[in-house]
């Protein structure tokens, strides 16, 4: 009788194992995405509080149009509204908003020391790509100040020092640096390029020799060449892929996911 009842579970079991195997997969599939999706909108709302806190205080400093997209980010978790959006979802990434704590939350920044943000939520090139659903996915942040020092190329040492505190507060992740130039748009000036050359427009927004430790070797300025590589060698949290020469005035950053090619 016993070995018979045994029998007969083993062979129920052996039944019910097909269904139940499905079920966990489909489930385990929908609620991780759907997990992480609200984490991650519960994240861009924290920030975005603290973004808004910091602005209040005078301690950080954006157009118009960005303030706006982190007031409705703090209470949605995404923004709709602001440049070339047409009302589609805008959010940042995790490895985007660890960058903007760090950068904000830093003990630096104060009202008479603030960071000044010049473009954030946005689409195109190097910032946010558009998702199958619509969706905007932001990865990439412009600052033209840090810690009161100026981005700015009439003044390349206050640049300078700018960077230098802004690599200092890089949190752990991984990310492309493009570094500012003179002229900016269609233009160059290869006579007063401070950090990464520009002979040609060909040479711009794309890194000069694909690694960071080549790339570094190439600015022209030597004591912003020693300087920068001493600050990226002490920072071992934050593992810049490359550097590139960007734009005019501002000091761009790429977070790049872990899975993402750079």
């Amino acid at each position: 009788m016993k070995k018979r009842i045994i029998a007969i579970l083993a062979t129920l079991l052996t039944m019910q194992l097909p269904v139940i195997a499905k079920t966990v997969h489909f489930s385990s599939n929908s609620i991780t995405s759907s997990i992480y999706m609200q984490e991650l909108q519960i994240y861009n709302k924290r920030v975005a509080e603290e973004m808004l806190g910091a602005i209040a205080e005078g301690k950080l400093i954006t157009p118009d149009y960005i303030r706006e997209n982190i007031k409705e980010l703090s209470n949605k978790g995404y923004c709709t509204h602001g440049y070339i959006f047409n009302n589609t979802h805008a959010y940042a990434t995790k490895g985007l908003l660890d960058l903007l704590h760090n950068l904000v939350t830093s003990s630096e920044i104060t009202k008479h020391h603030p960071i000044s943000i010049l473009s954030l939520f946005r689409t195109g090139r190097n910032h946010g790509q558009k998702q199958v659903n619509g969706d905007i996915i932001c990865r990439a942040v412009d600052i033209d100040g840090y810690s009161g020092n100026l981005i700015n190329m009439s003044n390349p040492n206050s640049s300078l020092k700018a960077i230098l505190k802004v690599i200092d507060n890089m949190p752990q992740g991984r990310y492309v640096v493009g570094l500012p130039r003179p002229g900016g748009g269609s233009l160059i000036n290869p006579n007063k390029d401070f950090f990464l050359p520009v002979n040609s427009l060909s040479q711009n927004e794309r890194t000069p020799t694909g690694t960071l430790t080549g790339d570094l070797k190439l600015i022209k300025n030597s004591d912003a060449r020693n300087k920068i590589t001493k600050a990226f060698c002490k920072n071992k949290k934050a593992k810049v892929m490359f550097l590139m020469p960007d734009a005019v005035d501002h000091l761009h950053i790429k977070a790049l996911d872990d899975n993402q090619p750079s």
